[in-house]
């Protein structure tokens, strides 16, 4: 074909050049579709980090990221070299078929590949960076969240071994089918809501992407897996719809229940912290983690007494830029933290500081979740209500319902409670009386 001169010369092919035409056609017609080359372009060791060598007299090893193998040669092997000068080639393939049985499984899978350019030794050795990084990893999520992330990757990696998958690297394979039965397992045999399973798979998607491999919820080339998201909408259609009751405490139920704790409830110091806590949390719209201690007190993550000051008897400031606008006299933010200081001053802790925890107990424990829903189950159940209904969320409930029922613009309840997008809407939630008095004006012009 080389030497025809011009386009449209003719060239004549060879018997040979025909039959391997006619291979090739009768091979497309019945193909299935499956081919064997995964790559257009051979990939170097290097961006695999797999690196082997075999010596003759020795034996043979290979490495692969932070994991490796070393083994003299097995007597199979010793036997067929005996007699003989042993081929280097063939020694030398020995540990690469090693490695491919050994840690092919997680390169099959095409969601689990790592970043194709290798890190540098000056920044993988960087004690100072790598600390700095897990620190910033650990800060992009909560202790809760990460801690539900744990356990949800840990039930990945029990259900792989339970079903006699094994792996000799630093992260399990994974891929849609692997998935696919994990939430089969997380629905049938754990008995997991749908919710609970959506968080596990962000768990496993968050330590992939923290070990530095690709996001394994989705394609190479980004889409997210069909089959996988069908699958968690068909175990949340089956599982239905059952939410837990969690009722708002509105401003009269907040009222109420200050007036409680000034007739008394708990010891004098108890009853000022938990209305000064449950005051700034119903003007604050705050999640009950953002004043409340989970585990232990972390200076950085929980509110400490220099995250509180006072800017004036009309405007309350907490840490992160909260902004407590007082609106009203009866029960007031800035009097119960005055108040609250006073008291707090008055036990003499030794050890008292502006990192010290904002809100602790009379016996200078930092205020745990726990302990305020309990109290606050205490004041409820006096006050005739269903303690089981509300939890720490019912006054960031509360302060949007009753900004609402007084007519509050949506924006301004949006921004009081730093929504981000429109979701502020299902924290509204709408009595039985409003609904009759709607339908009715439904009817009024007629």
């Amino acid at each position: 074909m080389s030497a025809l001169k011009e386009p449209y010369h003719h060239g004549h092919l060879s018997r040979e050049c025909k039959e391997d035409i006619l291979m090739w056609l009768e091979f497309l017609k019945d193909w299935n579709g499956i081919s064997f080359f995964y790559e257009r372009h051979f990939t170097d060791n290097s961006d695999f980090e797999l690196f082997t060598d075999a010596a003759s007299t020795v034996g043979y090893g290979g490495i692969f990221r932070t994991s490796w193998f070393a083994s003299p040669w097995p007597k199979e092997v010793i036997s067929a070299m005996e007699g003989s000068a042993p081929s280097m080639s063939f020694l030398e393939l020995y540990p690469i078929v090693v490695a491919a049985l050994v840690w092919g499984v997680l390169e099959s899978s095409p969601s689990c590949q790592p970043s194709p350019l290798s890190l540098p030794t000056v920044l993988s050795s960087n004690v100072e960076l790598n600390q700095t990084v897990n620190k910033l990893w650990d800060a992009a999520t909560s202790t809760g969240t990460r801690g539900a992330y744990r356990t949800g990757f840990t039930s990945y990696k029990t259900f792989l071994l339970q079903s006699g998958v094994n792996w000799f690297s630093s992260m399990p394979p994974v891929s849609e089918d692997f998935l696919i039965y994990f939430v089969a397992h997380c629905f049938h045999v754990l008995r997991i809501k749908a919710g609970t399973i959506k968080l596990y798979l962000c768990g496993i998607r968050y330590f992939y992407l923290r070990a530095g491999f690709q996001n394994p919820l989705a394609s190479r080339d980004g889409q997210s897996y069909v089959r996988l998201h069908t699958l968690v909408t068909g175990v949340k259609k089956v599982q239905g719809v059952s939410r837990r009751p969690r009722l708002p405490i509105t401003y009269d139920i907040l009222h109420r229940s200050c007036q409680l704790l000034r007739a008394g409830v708990f010891s004098p110091f108890i009853d000022i912290m938990m209305e000064t806590a449950c005051t700034i949390a119903f003007f604050g719209f705050l999640r009950c983690g953002e004043f409340c201690v989970s585990g232990a007190f972390d200076p950085t993550r929980n509110l400490c007494v220099e995250d509180v000051y006072y800017r004036s008897l009309t405007e309350v400031c907490t840490y992160q830029s909260k902004s407590l606008q007082i609106t009203s006299k009866c029960v007031c933010p800035y009097l119960a933290l005055d108040k609250y200081m006073v008291a707090r001053t008055s036990l003499r802790i030794p050890s008292d500081n502006p990192r010290s925890p904002f809100f602790i107990t009379d016996n200078a424990i930092p205020l745990t979740r726990n302990t305020f829903i309990t109290n606050l189950r205490v004041i409820l159940s006096r006050l005739g209500l269903n303690d089981s209904a509300y939890s720490g969320h019912s006054f960031r409930i509360g302060a949007a319902t009753s900004a609402a029922t007084s007519q509050v613009e949506d924006h301004l309840i949006k921004t009081l409670g730093r929504w981000s997008s429109d979701c502020y809407q299902r924290y509204i939630r709408t009595s039985t009386s409003s609904n009759r008095q709607a339908q009715r004006s439904m009817t009024s012009g007629y």
